[in-house]
């Protein structure tokens, strides 16, 4: 009985250390714009995910992680001339601003949209992009498969206004986003 009761306690504490444990959304939110602050912008971009996944509805953290990947894109992109790693980010983080849910947008949220928006169209000019919506839709495809789920919904959405395509990209877009 008595090693019973031994168990039970180290049980509950357990439990309860796991329970306290366990990071709010908040203390990822906070690491993410430390790291944002020292330019680690990967890392930044993983903690904001990690919030947004816990708080969905948090606008700044939406914000917050589609200006992580505005600023790695502009690195790609000015930097280091990846334009296809610029473009995937700039998509990312539309789709943070635009797509997730919709919400009101103030005169700096709608800059931080129109100039990503600019960016990614900079990269297909370098990428030589065509903006077809068949190659909208394939190439979400190929983000799809290479788990840049946000990237890829963005691309879905682009290729639905296809009244062709509407149907198979809005199943897509519902498959994707139970992915991540």
């Amino acid at each position: 009985m008595k090693k019973v009761v031994i168990i039970l306690v180290c049980s509950f504490f357990f439990l309860q250390t796991q329970v306290i444990a366990k990071p709010s959304y908040t203390t990822h939110l906070n690491k993410g714009l430390k790291q944002l602050n020292e330019q680690k912008y990967t890392p930044a971009i993983e903690s904001f995910t990690k919030a947004v996944k816990l708080a969905p509805d948090n606008l700044q953290t939406r914000v917050s992680l589609a200006k992580a990947y505005i600023t790695r894109a502009d690195i790609y992109f000015d930097k280091d001339k990846e334009f296809g790693k610029a473009a995937n980010d700039y998509r990312c983080a539309l789709f943070y601003l635009e797509y997730l849910e919709p919400v009101i947008i103030d005169s700096e949220l709608e800059k931080l949209i129109i100039d990503a928006e600019t960016k990614l169209n900079l990269c297909c000019k370098k990428l030589h992009f065509k903006k077809t919506c068949e190659n909208r839709y394939n190439t979400a495809e190929l983000l799809k498969i290479a788990e840049i789920y946000p990237a890829a919904v963005y691309e879905y959405n682009k290729a639905a206004k296809d009244k062709n395509l509407t149907e198979k990209c809005n199943k897509k877009i519902s498959e994707v986003l139970k992915l991540f």
